[in-house]
């Protein structure tokens, strides 16, 4: 899977072994999972791989997405496109 498909260049190369930079932060990652009054104490751990998640999954949402566009001929991500990928 090429990673530079895109028009736009990534901040970094997701194909990285040990990848210390995080696109979401974690500081504010961890405050939104604490602010739930039913979880309790979260490892240091836990923020970092929510992060990993959130972007890894968003990477292949808008692969999918990117795809769709091309299949039809179009130039942006609309809402039907959003949509059908769903």
């Amino acid at each position: 899977m090429s990673v530079n498909k895109f028009p736009f260049t990534l901040k970094y190369n997701v194909n990285k072994k040990k990848s210390k930079s995080s696109v979401f932060p974690v500081s504010r990652l961890k405050k939104i999972l604490q602010s739930n009054e039913s979880v309790g104490k979260i490892g240091a751990s836990v923020p970092v791989v929510a992060s990993k998640s959130i972007e890894l999954f968003l990477k292949e949402f808008v692969d999918k997405c990117f795809e769709e566009v091309k299949n039809k001929g179009g130039k942006k991500i609309q809402n039907e496109h959003i949509k059908k990928v769903v």
